[in-house]
């Protein structure tokens, strides 16, 4: 986190962090950190550690906030001592005396000065700086939320890719001993030369297939390595075999998910951040209401003029001090402008806010409805992977008997190479609702962990000062 003064509204941000970092505890509670992907994929957790360290949006994220850090501390020099000044030097020369010469001239004025009374609008203004930092940081943390999403999701469809290619690979190499195999029929007399060309137009439509799948397979590896700043060939190599086997909740525990929704809408990123802007606002407001009434100030300081009253060069100093009083009596409607702008906008806001609860409730429900379907969808998925596998044992069986013939076990392998993809897009589907509902309760354990790794950055800047 960026060094910077020390300021009360911060608290409120780790406060803040210090509840969406805090665990999740109800009776209906379930340890749903610990059965996300990565917990059996070594791999993804490589992935995962560089995405929060290396990713591109995240440094940009850096950036943002060195912005609205320099803005809040514009915010906040008004209401400091100002000290001002200027000089000036000059040739001149008197044209009305005679034989005047060319001399030197130098004038300067020196000011100190200090804001006293604006009526809070000073104040609002540096507590706006800050808010709008705050909201910047939350921002900040919503990135590392989603960032962490978005790779699992583009890890999980690699390895799917992956593994359709080593199916895909298995497919023609079968093909191709079936080809050769009819191709010996065909020189013996015991096989057509149409049988032989449908085999060849098969295996070469799957050769195809298979240099497609390699293809989107490597774009899809690179595509990641480019999010997160990371070596594409190291992603390849910490790839698994398959999409783990899920260790999935049952319909019990899904449905008692909606005792902890409560919680993790009050612990809700973007929710947060809709709060802030209603502050925000509400301090636009105050300043708005004060800006046509007389603001106090003091300054000190020397001055030296030019010329006197008489028009005579002088270069006496003149010291001074003093109230100052600025008012702006007529505005032409600017302030009742101003005012009626503001209180628009914090209803604007209160209204987003509502509906950001509201939005909310409405993804955790929906969250938890897909997690059910992709539950139920992947104990089918896994049964039909079960007895896909068993029918190619049992043919391989058949065939040393002589039942069943080579035609029988080409066409059951191929029907096991489907059922593993579906098989594996299901555990990945599964893998990803369960991340996104885990994410949204706040449990996400890499987006936390770098999130309260940024916090104690602010705490140690802020025990510093």
């Amino acid at each position: 986190m960026l060094e910077r003064t020390k300021r009360n509204n911060t608290l409120g941000v780790i406060a803040f962090v210090a509840i969406i970092s805090s665990p999740i505890t109800t009776a209906s509670a379930t340890d749903l950190a610990t059965r996300l992907p990565e917990t059996s994929i070594s791999g993804l957790n490589s992935v995962l550690e560089a995405a929060m360290t290396g990713a591109d949006s995240l440094q940009l994220r850096d950036y943002i906030e060195q912005d609205y850090e320099g803005r809040r501390l514009v915010a906040a020099a008004p209401k400091k001592l100002q000290f001002g000044g200027r000089a000036t030097y000059r040739k001149e020369q008197d044209i009305d005396r005679e034989n005047a010469e060319l001399g030197d001239r130098l004038s300067y004025s020196l000011s100190l000065s200090k804001s006293l009374f604006h009526w809070g609008a000073l104040e609002a203004n540096r507590e706006k700086g800050e808010i709008n930092l705050e909201i910047q940081e939350l921002a900040t943390f919503e990135t590392y939320r989603r960032l962490a999403l978005d790779v699992r999701k583009k890890y999980l469809s690699i390895v799917i890719y992956h593994r359709n290619i080593e199916l895909k690979r298995k497919t023609l190499e079968q093909q191709k001993n079936r080809l050769r195999l009819e191709q010996e029929r065909l020189e013996a007399g015991n096989a057509s030369v149409v049988q032989v060309y449908n085999l060849e137009v098969r295996a070469n439509g799957t050769e195809l297939d298979l240099l497609k799948a390699e293809n989107a397979f490597q774009t899809q590896v690179d595509t990641l390595a480019r999010l997160i700043g990371y070596d594409s060939q190291l992603i390849i190599d910490g790839l698994p075999s398959e999409v783990p086997k899920a260790n999935p909740l049952d319909s019990s525990q899904i449905a008692s998910l909606s005792g902890l929704f409560d919680k993790g809408i009050a612990s809700s990123i973007s929710i947060a951040r809709s709060q802030k802007s209603i502050d925000s606002f509400e301090k636009d407001l105050h300043i708005a209401k004060q800006r046509s009434k007389p603001k106090f100030g003091v300054s000190i300081g020397v001055t030296q003029f030019e010329i006197d009253e008489l028009g005579r060069n002088r270069g006496e100093e003149i010291f001074f001090g003093g109230v100052t009083v600025t008012w702006n009596i007529f505005s032409s409607g600017t302030t009742r402008g101003g005012i009626a702008s503001a209180a628009a906008k914090i209803e604007q806001m209160k209204h987003q806010f509502e509906t950001a609860k509201s939005n909310y409730q409405f993804e955790l429900e929906q969250a938890q409805k897909l997690l059910d379907l992709n539950h139920r969808i992947l104990e089918r998925d896994e049964g039909g992977l079960v007895r896909a596998r068993k029918l190619v044992k049992e043919i391989q069986e058949q065939i040393e008997v002589g039942i069943a013939n080579e035609t029988s076990l080409e066409n059951a392998v191929i029907a096991l190479a489907s059922q593993e993809v579906r098989t594996n897009t299901s555990r990945s589907e599964y893998h990803n609702a369960l991340a996104n509902i885990t994410s949204l309760l706040g449990l996400d354990p890499y987006a936390q962990k770098f999130i309260e790794k940024r916090t104690q950055r602010l705490n140690l800047s802020l025990a510093s000062e």
